[in-house]
């Protein structure tokens, strides 16, 4: 029998039978395969300790590899404007579900609009009152 996913991947060091039943699909086995080499790299760049300051919105796929509880998401995101959980949908959610994502990246934008909206009349609102201080 040949072992199509060596020929996809000649680096699997899986047993052939691994390659059969709820594993088969090719890209989420090489996936798997690939996470196990890039754990180690993991431990050596730990990204979520490093917070990101700028507006972000974050989509928990149903059927993604891995999975982020929104308490993690927000330590990393600090400025976490949307978080949405999907009830369908894989890695390729644009191919798989467009519709999904397009609605989420507008109520997104919509969010992200009144966020620097807000932002910038608290700013004015604080220069104002800089203004007035300065004037006396």
């Amino acid at each position: 029998m040949v072992d199509l996913m060596r020929m996809v991947d000649p680096h699997c060091h899986c047993e052939p039978h691994a390659h059969s039943g709820i594993h088969s699909h090719p890209l989420s086995h090489l996936l798997r395969c690939r996470s196990i080499e890039l754990l180690p790299l993991a431990k050596i760049v730990p990204i979520i300790r490093y917070p990101t300051w700028v507006p972000s919105g974050v989509m928990d796929v149903k059927h993604e590899l891995a999975h982020e509880p929104e308490s993690v998401v927000r330590h990393k995101f600090r400025k976490l404007l949307s978080y949405t959980v999907t009830e369908d949908g894989g890695h390729f959610l644009a191919f798989e579900e467009p519709l999904m994502l397009a609605d989420d990246l507008i109520q997104f934008v919509v969010k992200a609009q009144d966020f620097n909206r807000e932002k910038a009349e608290r700013e004015r609102k604080k220069k104002e009152k800089k203004k007035k201080k300065t004037e006396f």
